[in-house]
């Protein structure tokens, strides 16, 4: 699911369509990160599922940072990370 929003907002971005783009990442966060990833983790407590969580939490930073740059930063920055910042961030 994290990879087809990281496509479909790389798509709208390309294409200009900066409002769906934001959307997307938006109801992604909200209608599956919380409903899905979130309540899915309190089932199943685990390492595995944790990272699962910091990397899509991570994809959604990444793909907001160009909306949010200072807000993205600032929480990608209290997650386990590699690199000085997300903005140069492999």
């Amino acid at each position: 699911r994290a990879h087809e929003l990281v496509e479909k907002v790389t798509s709208a971005l390309h294409d200009h369509r900066i409002s769906e783009a934001g959307s997307l990442v938006y109801d992604f966060l909200w209608n599956q990160y919380t409903a899905w990833y979130i309540e899915a983790s309190k089932v199943q407590q685990s390492e595995t599922s944790l990272k699962t969580l910091v990397y899509v939490f991570d994809t959604c930073l990444r793909l907001l940072h160009p909306f949010m740059p200072y807000v993205t930063e600032t929480l990608w920055q209290r997650l386990p990370h590699h690199g000085d910042a997300l903005m140069v961030a492999s």
